[in-house]
């Protein structure tokens, strides 16, 4: 067993992959690089936004549906295939789902100052995933810290670099890194009580950064 832990921000898990068993595989230094851009929120290409959707719409779906297609995905990446005709038409399904989810987002989202710093708090619905439900939240709010909500499931991205975002989602069973982490809630977020709940929660875990 080979441990490896870089600096922050230096690779992703598929570039620690890549690096060691395909280091001069251009395709697989190709899929490693979505994977970075992806990871660490750097402005994605056309096949990037492309597969980043249609994994957070393959999500969205039953876990039957879900497992199908992402295995399907696989299979064609496996083949050299980034993006056939089947994907391409999933993700156009997906923008226009998403519209309509991005719109609700942005008229239920919930704004809280705590500590000093501005919050976002989305309640996302449909095929938003984390990545995007806070990348809407952070162009609509001016906002320090995005909060994804759905179901049981909680993370956080930032904006201000004085945050560590791993730091907060460790009140919520999980962890990650200093500008994106993630936990869990014992509870789904679904109604208006669990969310007021949650946002008692996430001010309290606020209040010691």
């Amino acid at each position: 067993v080979e441990r490896v832990k870089p600096p922050d921000r230096e690779a992703c898990g598929a570039e620690l992959v890549q690096r060691r068993y395909a280091p001069s595989d251009d395709y697989s230094k190709r899929l490693a690089e979505l994977a970075h851009a992806t990871d660490f929120h750097e402005p994605l290409d056309e096949i990037g936004r492309v597969l980043t959707g249609v994994v957070d719409y393959y999500n969205s779906l039953t876990k039957a549906e879900c497992d199908k297609k992402l295995e399907r995905l696989a299979q064609v990446v496996s083949e050299g295939v980034l993006v056939d005709s089947v994907v391409y038409n999933d993700y156009c399904h997906y923008t226009k789902l998403v519209a309509h989810s991005e719109e609700e987002l942005r008229k239920t989202a919930r704004l809280l100052n705590a500590g000093g710093f501005r919050v976002a708090v989305g309640f996302a619905t449909g095929p938003l995933g984390p990545t995007r439900t806070c990348d809407v939240l952070r162009e609509t709010f001016p906002s320090d810290i995005q909060v994804y909500v759905k179901g049981r499931k909680v993370s956080f991205r930032r904006s201000n670099e004085n945050i560590d975002c791993a730091k907060i989602a460790k009140a919520f069973r999980g962890g990650g890194h200093d500008y994106a982490a993630g936990g869990e809630l014992e509870f789904d977020a679904n109604t208006d009580e669990a969310r007021e709940k949650f946002l008692q929660l996430l001010m309290h875990a606020l209040e010691d950064l």
